[in-house]
């Protein structure tokens, strides 16, 4: 058994596995049904913590299996706690204000916003956790990029998306 010390108190960490186990899960809403939003509904999919509990997106018609929710209100009726924004950036500022008219947690995919004001004015207008996706960032990939781009061997890179 690992034990951990918790506020001078030692406990069996299975104990605290146990109790997370027992906890419901995580009520998901995914806003965008693109290629991102596909993909955190696969990842969401294989996690047991976490239940989707539907999608919006107007655009796209989504598979059968798949609850297609209108609007915020919809989703704080079945109990969203937070919403995983995947569409375009010109949107999420929008999007993150309707959120947070619903009480609703955000997951953003990158860029966040447009400019530093809609950032500002989000900030200053929640106590709601909004977190940035940047997993992408630590892609070794674009490191490798990143590092062709500085090296100035005359390599250009055309696209990259």
């Amino acid at each position: 058994f690992r034990r951990v010390l918790f506020r001078s108190t030692e406990i069996d960490i299975s104990y605290i596995i146990q109790k997370v186990k027992e906890l419901d899960k995580i009520d998901v809403v995914i806003v965008g049904f693109g290629r991102m939003g596909k993909r955190h509904y696969k990842e969401l999919l294989q996690n047991n913590l976490y239940n989707i509990i539907g999608v919006i997106d107007p655009y796209i018609d989504l598979p059968k299996n798949v609850l297609k929710l209108n609007n915020f209100n919809e989703a704080q009726k079945l109990g969203a706690f937070c919403a995983i924004i995947s569409t375009p950036t010109n949107t999420h500022y929008d999007i993150v204000l309707d959120c947070l008219n619903y009480d609703i947690n955000i997951l953003l995919e990158k860029p966040a916003f447009l400019n530093d004001k809609h950032f500002t004015d989000i900030i200053n207008k929640t106590n709601y956790k909004i977190c940035v996706g940047m997993i992408e960032r630590y892609n070794p990939m674009i490191n490798e990029l990143i590092n062709i781009h500085r090296s100035g061997n005359g390599h250009r890179i055309v696209y990259c998306w």
